[in-house]
């Protein structure tokens, strides 16, 4: 095993311990008890986080300045960058990253702006997300998942291009191919300046816990139905490029969720 490989299993084994993921699916949960109908999001995510990695007795967190294009927080040395993709119309099987990054003033070309996300990716060591799914009958399944930073990185042998009408300043956009096959879509919105992440398969991504939460039956008026199947099958491990991983097997039991 390389330098590289070591690494990657010392920070797993730091961070997403077993204890570490039950303690924040305890925290999720008493969220529920009052947001019944709302998945935790953004900065109030990251909070259950903080408190999730307190109560398994680390001492050493830090957290950054919100708003700011850097790591959410630094867990005893560990850069730990915290996400969240939890609308009606999550998709099981496939990730979005609405925001990974801004480009603030980058030239608005290819090699810039891959160079500017490639440097902020730079800026932490871990990506942690978590994932809702609306199921029907009412329920969040749960996904909570590490996206491995060196998957992402593979943009760096890409060249985006126009897309899109605009006259004007255009977005750009490019298929990221690994061992073949696309492995997620890169886009740079010139609408708001922001690099979003599409298309990128959960099996592979390293899945550290699946739950289900109930909705309370006086909170499922105007449900929204969606019809998934949550693929029972382990995600795949490719270590080398940071691909895929062990899947929990918590939670699998739910099977098929149907309109």
């Amino acid at each position: 095993m390389g330098s590289d490989q070591r690494r990657e299993k010392q920070v797993n084994d730091e961070l997403h311990t077993h204890d570490f993921c039950l303690a924040l699916k305890d925290l999720v949960m008493a969220h529920h008890k009052v947001y019944p109908r709302l998945p935790p999001r953004d900065i109030f995510f990251e909070d259950l986080v903080y408190r999730a990695f307190r109560n398994v007795g680390h001492t050493d967190i830090s957290l950054s300045t919100p708003g700011r294009s850097q790591e959410d927080m630094t867990i005893s040395g560990i850069r730990l960058s915290v996400k969240t993709q939890t609308g009606y119309g999550t998709n099981p099987n496939r990730i979005i990253i609405t925001k990974l990054s801004t480009t603030e003033e980058t030239e608005w070309e290819s090699s810039a702006l891959i160079d500017r996300i490639l440097r902020h990716l730079a800026e932490y060591e871990k990506i942690l997300m978590l994932r809702a799914i609306w199921c029907d009958p009412p329920c969040f399944h749960y996904q909570l998942l590490e996206i491995p930073t060196p998957l992402l990185e593979r943009m760096r042998d890409v060249v985006v291009e126009p897309t899109g009408r605009r006259r004007q300043k255009r977005s750009l956009t490019a298929s990221v191919i690994v061992d073949g096959e696309k492995a997620f879509d890169v886009f740079f919105d010139a609408t708001d300046g922001k690099c979003v992440i599409r298309n990128l398969e959960v099996s592979q991504c390293y899945m550290l816990l699946e739950w289900d939460q109930p909705v309370p039956e006086e909170w499922q008026v105007n449900w929204p139905t969606r019809t998934y199947q949550i693929s029972g099958r382990q995600s795949r491990r490719h270590v080398a490029d940071g691909r895929g991983g062990p899947s929990s097997s918590e939670g699998r039991q739910s099977g098929l969720y149907e309109s």
